[in-house]
């Protein structure tokens, strides 16, 4: 038998206030509610594709708003008369040609590396915004540099074309 009844007093006492314990976390946890389901988290892609769909609604609302003829049945001219109407040769450039050049004179090129995106995928977006025409290229120039785990956070916009070389300085340095 035991002597020293110390030990077994404070060994029930630790048991009892052990028990208390786990009671009171589960009548917690009981009382909680669940999340709503409204409150779903989204990966990174599906926020972009929820994004863009709001993005062209607004657009699609904001040119019917800015277009009220097309709201007003009626008010329209059948398109013949239009044609028949007020016709003036023209000695300036057709519309498309002028809107050709205007892109080409304001080409810009914008990437963007989001987090936890790796060489790969940022190659695969610069060929997709048309900085690169091939994305091996750019892997073996950063496989090359010892960088393929440099690459920034950021959006990285580009007024011209880059080389491959300057492609790389610019994903591996910080955004402006």
């Amino acid at each position: 038998m035991i002597k020293d009844k110390r030990f077994l007093t404070g060994l029930g006492a630790g048991l009892i206030i052990g028990a208390v314990l786990l009671q009171l976390m589960n009548f917690a946890e009981a009382g909680r509610t669940p999340a709503p389901l409204s409150d779903k988290l989204y990966s990174q892609e599906e926020a972009d594709v929820l994004v863009r769909q709001e993005l062209d609604q607004a657009a699609q609302h904001e040119a019917d708003a800015n277009n009220p003829i097309a709201d007003v049945p009626g008010e329209q001219e059948p398109a013949d008369e239009q044609a028949a109407g007020d016709e003036e040769p023209s000695d300036s450039q057709p519309v498309d040609e002028i809107d050709a050049e205007i892109d080409a004179d304001e080409q810009s090129y914008e990437i963007t590396i989001r987090y936890r995106m790796t060489s790969e995928d940022a190659a695969e977006a610069a060929l997709e915004a048309g900085l690169i025409d091939d994305k091996d290229v750019l892997l073996q120039e950063l496989i090359r540099r010892n960088l393929t785990y440099r690459l920034q956070i950021g959006t990285f916009t580009f007024t011209s074309r880059p080389t491959v070389a300057e492609l790389v300085d610019v994903l591996t340095s910080r955004p402006k």
